[in-house]
């Protein structure tokens, strides 16, 4: 008897059976690896800080989402609304508008007129 044993399975099929199940993996955790990569970048950047209340503007949340950050973690911001609290997951809050609370999302910004100067240098001069 030898000290191992082998398998009788031709090593491309190996190949072609972990290809098949990193690709269904990678598909399944998709929206979970958005979250983390946005909740990692939310981490750095900043955009609110927990304590501050904000609001926030997206169509994919149904609407503006008003409170109070309590937490921003990996997956999820998590804020206290008046009707409770609601966590948002991070790949939508850091596509939504963050907005001070009452901000009103069907209003116009006003434009800066054409004939005022924007400040700072000109181009081309």
């Amino acid at each position: 008897m030898s000290a191992g044993w082998r398998l009788a399975v031709p090593i491309g099929d190996l190949v072609l059976g972990g290809a098949v199940t990193g690709v269904v993996v990678g598909v399944a955790a998709q929206q979970t690896l958005a979250n983390v990569f946005a909740g990692i970048l939310l981490l750095v950047v900043r955009p609110f800080s927990i304590g501050e209340m904000v609001q926030l503007c997206s169509g994919q949340l149904g609407g503006p989402v008003t409170g109070r950050v309590l937490d921003i973690g990996l997956v999820y911001v998590r804020m206290q609304s008046d009707a409770g609290p609601v966590a948002v997951p991070n790949s939508q809050a850091l596509n939504a508008v963050v907005c001070p609370p009452g901000y009103q999302t069907g209003t116009d910004v006003p434009l800066v007129p054409t004939d005022q100067p924007l400040g700072g240098r000109q181009c081309g001069g």
